[in-house]
């Protein structure tokens, strides 16, 4: 399953013997189901980063490649084109670096690949990097009602808390802004910060909206 940023673009190139994906532009988060018959590959800019049972995250910058490890083991090595005298050898081409889940490597691929060192980045630095797979919704003018609703439908999805609207004068005050739909806390403090309206965590997973003091 791969998950595309805006603006990135892929090509596939399946066969009996492996599972090649072409990152042309962007970003791209991938999960790999194991096949030890046919690994999967992904190609960028020069950069070939081999998985099996794995999920990860390629980002083609203009002159380097960055792989971020969310699941499993990678080898991120130099392509080897089809053309090359080595396509064809045993032995393939030197790994750059090896990652284990929660690593990141950067790929200066401007003349020839040269990987960084392999670092581990914090959680939270984790998160922000992979912040755009977090689906997103815009309220316009919307009745906290209806924002309401549709926060309680995907977090229900997810098996998150859900809001209760505990004063029914609240159900018209009308919202705007972006938002993470996993991010809780930021919808919050907008009604906070900007409403005056406080949320209290309760039992059974809910989160009361009242009117402030």
């Amino acid at each position: 399953m791969v998950e595309l940023n805006a603006g990135a673009k892929i090509e596939t190139h399946y066969s009996t013997a492996s599972r090649r994906v072409t990152l042309l532009a962007g970003e791209a988060h991938f999960e790999v189901v194991p096949d030890a018959a046919r690994p999967f590959f992904v190609e960028a800019g020069g950069v070939a980063v081999r998985a099996v049972g794995t999920a990860f995250s390629v980002n083609l910058e203009r002159n380097a490649v960055v792989v971020l490890v969310t699941h499993g083991r990678v080898s991120v090595s130099p392509e080897v084109h089809a053309s090359s005298a080595s396509a064809t050898a045993e032995t393939p081409p030197r790994p750059l670096a090896v990652l284990e889940v929660g690593q990141r490597v950067v790929v200066d691929v401007a003349r020839q690949p040269v990987a960084s060192d392999v670092t581990t980045p914090p959680a939270g630095e984790r998160e922000e990097l992979l912040a755009w797979r977090a689906p997103r919704v815009t309220f316009t003018g919307v009745s906290l009602a209806e924002a309401v609703s549709l926060l309680n439908r995907e977090s229900s999805a997810r098996q998150d808390a859900r809001f209760v609207i505990a004063d029914a004068s609240l159900a018209e005050v009308r919202i705007s802004g972006l938002f993470r739909l996993d991010n809780t806390e930021a919808f919050v403090r907008l009604l906070d910060q900007g409403f005056g309206i406080v949320a209290e965590p309760r039992g059974a997973g809910e989160i009361l909206l009242r009117r402030g003091p």
